[in-house]
């Protein structure tokens, strides 16, 4: 599963992308509006492998993988003049979903572009770049479906007719202002829209990123295949760092005091996998060594 990390710039994904993958990228550095993209590979933790690691004592525990990416280069008016870059639209279209950082939380160090912090602006700024994007997709495809229909150059007439409603409702949707993804489709029509890239259409989750002290946002966003979660970015991202140094004497202190439970890295984990309907298995494989020498795989 491949995830990327969205927001607008100063949103704090880089600070979001440090706490899911326990890493220290520098935060707080303006890419200059071009498209950059970090990525880290982390373990998707499940207690029963270590339950049956314990049991049986394999020779190799390999647990599933997932892939986060922090995008960079998404700006306001980003389709404004010929929309996103091939090079971000390539790198969003083949990612499985989307965390969306939006930023809830006040600093002087780090001045909001836009002058105030106002959550609900932000994410519907975001929101209606996906949508533009998609909106311009679905209409050239329409375009060329009905140019095919009139010129009597399509073979399968049926076949084309039926994309062609598929994307009328599609063009419907988006120009209501609402993302592909609150759209109850069909495996067949899912199937048939794959490949087009389409970014409303990935299942998302939006984290609102508030600061150490500050109480929980409700942005009152309920859309199908989508979760909102707040998380206190800067604090993750240190209690991240704290567990991959090994301070667990530290690390449980500051999770006491600040009443954090379970570090964001699990949360957003399992709000992903619960999200896009994923599975763990644990198949085990004998080996040569004998009863209880196995090679645990987890997978999704």
């Amino acid at each position: 599963m491949k995830l990327g990390i969205i927001g607008l710039p100063s949103s704090g994904k880089t600070t979001i992308f440090n706490a899911l993958t326990k890493g220290d990228a520098p935060t707080g550095q303006s890419m200059g509006g071009r498209f950059d993209v970090l990525t880290a590979v982390v373990d998707v933790y499940d207690p029963r492998v270590d339950v049956l690691t314990k049991m049986f004592n394999p020779k190799k525990t390999t647990f599933a993988k997932i892939t986060y990416t922090d995008v960079a280069g998404i700006k306001k008016g980003a389709n404004e003049g010929g929309g996103m870059s091939g090079e971000l639209l390539n790198h969003l279209s083949g990612l499985d979903g989307f965390v969306h950082v939006v930023r809830a939380f006040a600093s002087d160090l780090v001045p909001h572009p836009d002058g105030s912090v106002d959550a609900v602006r932000d994410l519907e700024i975001l929101d209606t770049e996906f949508l533009l994007n998609d909106l311009g997709v679905v209409e050239r495809r329409m375009e060329k479906i009905e140019d095919g229909l009139r010129k009597g150059a399509t073979k399968n007439k049926a076949a084309a007719q039926a994309e062609l409603e598929l994307f009328q409702q599609l063009n419907e949707t988006l120009s209501e202002e609402r993302p592909l993804r609150t759209l109850h489709l069909t495996d067949e029509q899912e199937k048939m829209l794959r490949g087009y890239g389409l970014l409303t259409l990935k299942p998302t989750v939006v984290i609102i990123n508030i600061g150490d002290d500050q109480a929980e946002v409700n942005l009152n966003y309920d859309h199908p295949q989508t979760v909102v979660t707040n998380l206190r970015g800067k604090l993750e991202m240190e209690l991240a760092q704290l567990s991959a140094a090994g301070d667990t004497e530290s690390l449980e202190m500051f999770m006491e005091e600040y009443g954090v439970t379970e570090l964001s890295l699990d949360k957003v984990i399992g709000l992903s996998y619960d999200l896009m309907g994923l599975q763990s298995f644990l198949p085990w494989v004998k080996t040569k060594c004998g009863p209880g020498r196995s090679s645990a795989k987890q997978r999704p």
